[in-house]
């Protein structure tokens, strides 16, 4: 074998290890996007289970009867409780409305999924149309974002927007009838 023989076998062996280290690498950025993909994914879940949870401790509150009841007077009429009341209310209407404006900011970011979030932020927005509620929302909606205030009266007056919350459980209705045994 000559030379130019040498020179062009070894042409076409630098061509094949650059195509086979070509194909390698394309294999890993499939490999790499997959597991981006995946890892995003689990974020994503881990963040919608997060989120749950910190909706379901804001709920544990009205487990306390005291409370619930509190939370039944002040879905009728905010502005006819005291002070402390009103105070204790909105203290855990605003942990909801935090609430509402966190999962509402992820799901705009894409950190969890967009139908999970109008759920939550439905619950919230069944809770401020109850009439005392609605007081309250009247009273602070100035110091909210404008965007999430638009979104926030757009569901409430939305037709396929979610009832108000003492419409579908009777729970958050005051009773006049009620019994301590209740």
């Amino acid at each position: 074998m000559d030379l130019t023989q040498l020179a062009n076998l070894g042409e076409f062996i630098g061509g094949v290890a650059v195509l086979a280290t070509l194909v390698y690498l394309a294999l890993q950025v499939r490999q790499s996007n997959e597991h981006a993909v995946q890892a995003a994914s689990m974020e994503r879940s881990q963040t919608n289970r997060d989120v749950s949870r910190y909706w379901s401790d804001l709920m544990a509150a009205t487990r306390d009867r005291e409370f619930m009841e509190l939370v039944q007077r002040g879905s009728a009429d905010f502005s006819g409780l005291s002070r402390v009341d009103q105070g204790r209310i909105a203290s855990w209407i605003g942990s909801l409305h935090l609430q509402a404006i966190s999962t509402f900011l992820a799901a705009g970011s894409g950190l969890i999924d967009e139908d999970f979030a109008e759920a939550w932020i439905d619950n919230y927005v069944s809770h401020l149309k109850a009439p005392g509620l609605q007081q309250w929302w009247q009273a602070t909606r100035t110091t909210h974002h404008p965007d999430f205030v638009r979104y926030i009266e757009e569901r409430i007056e939305a037709e396929d927007g979610p009832p108000a919350v003492h419409e579908v459980y009777e729970w958050y209705r005051p009773d006049d009838t009620a019994t301590e045994a209740d």
